[in-house]
C-alpha cells in the first residue's frame, strides 16, 4: 500500500496519486520504533503516532481521514469529528482562517469573531509601496497597521468579547494584492477541541498488565480535562490501560489518582504499569479490550494539543525513556527551554503575587522585590501593558535564582522597555552572557562581552536573541552583532528591571532560555508562539 505524507489513501485517491501527483511517496517501514525520522530504535513492539507534516486541507479531502502508525504496521487512527480548521485540528488557529488573500477589490477579513485574549503570528507577502494593511476592532479602533512584507505578531489582549476583529486592506490607502498567512499555536501537533473531536484505533495489540506496557506522550492541555487522554479497550471498565483520567474512580483504576492528576508535567508525560511519571500507581481488576481510544470516554473529550503518542509493549526503562525525551527535544527543541516564566494570569490580588512560577517546573522561580502590585509598579490590567508585569524604574526589581548558561544559548521574550528620562544601565541582565540596556534613543544589546554593545536605535523590545549574535527585531527582520565574544559559561542570577543599584521600567510578560541551544529562526518563531500559548501556574 502506498502513502502520501504517511496519511493512507482510498483507492480512487490512490489512482490519482499514481497519475498526477508530483508529491513524495512514502513506503511502509518495519522496526521497533525506527521510522527514519531520528526516533530511536527500541525493544518489542512499539507503535508511534505522529502528526507533523499533516495539514487541515489534506485531512479535509479524506473520505475517512486517517493515519497509520509512523512504522507502517497497519495500525490506523481515525479521526472523528474533527472541523480540520481553528482549534479543531491540525497546528491550532486562533483566527478564523489560515490564509487571508487580498486584492484591489477586497476591502476586509474577518480575523476573529468574540475576541477577549488573542495572540498570533502572520506573515505578509506581496505588498507594495503605498499599500496598508491594518488590524481594527471594527473601523473605530486601530491596534496594528503594516506597509510591508515581513512576519508581525499581534499581541490584543484586551478586546470587548463582543467585539469583532477585522483585517483591512488599504483603509483610506491603496489598496494592494497579497496574502496574509497565520503561523499554528500549535505546529506539528494535533489539537482536540475537547466538544467531540476524538481518535479510534480499532486493530491497536493488547497490552497487559500483567506483561508490562508503556505510554508516552508529548502534549499540552489547552484547558481542564473531562475525560481520557488515551485508554486502551472497548470501553472504559475494559481496559488494559488508563492514560491520564481527569477523576479518580481508582476502585477499577489502572491509571493516577487525582492528586497526582493535579500536577500533571507541561508536556512529555508517561505511563507503566505500575507508574505515572516516576509515581507508584495501583493496578486495577480492569479486564482488556481490544481498541486504542484517544480523547474520548464516557466521561467526556479532551482539549488538548499533542505531538506524538507512543507505545510499548512493556515497561520502558530509564534508558529507554531518556532515549524518547532526547528525540522529543531534538524534533522539538521550541516545547523545551531550560528556564521559561510567564506573567499571564497573574494579578495584584494573589497569594503568591510575589512569585513568577519557572513553567518548566525545575523551582528557579522569579521573586518580585519592592513591587506596590498596582498599576504601573504590578501586574496591569488595563491600558496598553494589559496583562504585563510592569516595573517603576525607582526600586522594583525581579530576580532569579543563580544557573548556568553555556557558550551556546537562545533567549526569546514578550517584553518592551519603558521610554526612560536618561540612559540606565539595566534592564534584562544574565551576568557575562547577556546585556539589554535601556537608554533613551533605543536599545543597547551585549552578547557574551560586557564591553562591547550593539545599539538598536529607536527600538525597545526583541523577539529573540541568540548567542551566535543573531537578534530578531519585533518583525522577526534579523541583525547581526559580529563583536560578540565566546564565553564558555556563566554563572548567575537573572535579573530584570536593575542592574547593581539602576533601576529601569519595563513591561514584562514572558521569557524562554534555552541552553545548549541555537534554535534557527524558524525555531525562535515556534518558541516565541509557543510562550504565548503559556499560563502561569
Amino acid at each position: 500500500m502506498i502513502g502520501l505524507n504517511k496519511i493512507w489513501l482510498n483507492q480512487v485517491q490512490l489512482n490519482r496519486l499514481y497519475l498526477n501527483a508530483p508529491f513524495p511517496v512514502y513506503r511502509k517501514m518495519t522496526g521497533g520504533g525506527s521510522s527514519g525520522d531520528g526516533f530511536p530504535v527500541l525493544p518489542g513492539d512499539v507503535t508511534r503516532w505522529h502528526f507533523g507534516g499533516l495539514t487541515n486541507e489534506m485531512m479535509a479531502a479524506m473520505d475517512d481521514p486517517r493515519l497509520e502508525d509512523a512504522d507502517g504496521k497497519g495500525r490506523f487512527l481515525s479521526f472523528k469529528n474533527f472541523a480540520w480548521g481553528g482549534m479543531s485540528g491540525v497546528g491550532g488557529y486562533e483566527t478564523n482562517a489560515e490564509i487571508y488573500e487580498f486584492s484591489p477589490t477586497s476591502t476586509n477579513k474577518i480575523v476573529a469573531d468574540r475576541v477577549k485574549h488573542i495572540s498570533y503570528t502572520f506573515e505578509v507577502k506581496g505588498m507594495v509601496s503605498g499599500n496598508d494593511l491594518s488590524l481594527r476592532d471594527g473601523i473605530n479602533t486601530i491596534y496594528y497597521s503594516w506597509k510591508k512584507d515581513g512576519i508581525y505578531t499581534v499581541d490584543v489582549d484586551v478586546l470587548d468579547p463582543a467585539g469583532t476583529l477585522r483585517l483591512y486592506n488599504g483603509y483610506s490607502h491603496q489598496k494592494g494584492t497579497f496574502t496574509v498567512r497565520i503561523f499554528p499555536s500549535y505546529p506539528g501537533a494535533l489539537v482536540f477541541d475537547g466538544v467531540d473531536d476524538c481518535g479510534v484505533c480499532d486493530n491497536f495489540p493488547i497490552l497487559t498488565k500483567e506483561k508490562g506496557y508503556t505510554v508516552v506522550a508529548l502534549r499540552s492541555y489547552l484547558a481542564e480535562s473531562i475525560g481520557y487522554l488515551v485508554y486502551n479497550g472497548t470501553s472504559a471498565k475494559q481496559s488494559a490501560f488508563a492514560f491520564e483520567r481527569s477523576d479518580s474512580l481508582d476502585t477499577w483504576s489502572w491509571g493516577i489518582n487525582s492528586s497526582i492528576r493535579n500536577s500533571l508535567p507541561k508536556l512529555m508525560s508517561y505511563q507503566t504499569s505500575n507508574s505515572y511519571n516516576n509515581n507508584i500507581i495501583s493496578t486495577g481488576t480492569a479486564i482488556e479490550g481490544d481498541k486504542l481510544i484517544r480523547i474520548a470516554s464516557s466521561g467526556g473529550y479532551c482539549n488538548v494539543a499533542i505531538w506524538e503518542l507512543v507505545f510499548l509493549d512493556h515497561d520502558a526503562t530509564e534508558e529507554e525513556l531518556t532515549k524518547i525525551k532526547d528525540y522529543f527535544v531534538k524534533t522539538y527543541p521550541w516545547l523545551f527551554p531550560d528556564q521559561a516564566w510567564t506573567v499571564v494570569g497573574k494579578t495584584n490580588e494573589d497569594e503568591d503575587r510575589a512569585t513568577i512560577a519557572n513553567i518548566t517546573g525545575n523551582g528557579n522561580d522569579l521573586v518580585l522585590y519592592n513591587l506596590g502590585f498596582a498599576e504601573g509598579s504590578g501586574y496591569n490590567e488595563e491600558g496598553e501593558y494589559a496583562g504585563y508585569l510592569v516595573t517603576d524604574g525607582v526600586d522594583d526589581r525581579v530576580v532569579s535564582r543563580s544557573f548556568t548558561l553555556n557558550k551556546d544559548w537562545t533567549i526569546v521574550g514578550n517584553w518592551k522597555m519603558l521610554q526612560p528620562e536618561a540612559n540606565k544601565s539595566s534592564g534584562i541582565v544574565k551576568q557575562n552572557s547577556l546585556f539589554i540596556y535601556n537608554h533613551v534613543d533605543g536599545l543597547n544589546i551585549s552578547i557574551n562581552d560586557a564591553w562591547n554593545f550593539f545599539k538598536l536605535k529607536d527600538i525597545r523590545s526583541v523577539n529573540a536573541i541568540c548567542s551566535d549574535g543573531r537578534i530578531y527585531l519585533n518583525d522577526w527582520t534579523e541583525i547581526i552583532d559580529s563583536k560578540q565574544q565566546t564565553v564558555n559559561e556563566s554563572v548567575g542570577t537573572l535579573v530584570i528591571g536593575i542592574l547593581g543599584n539602576v533601576y529601569t521600567s519595563l513591561a514584562f510578560k514572558n521569557l524562554g532560555i534555552y541552553n545548549n541551544q541555537i534554535l534557527s529562526k524558524d525555531d525562535c518563531i515556534k518558541a516565541y508562539n509557543y510562550l504565548q500559548t503559556l499560563k502561569a501556574k
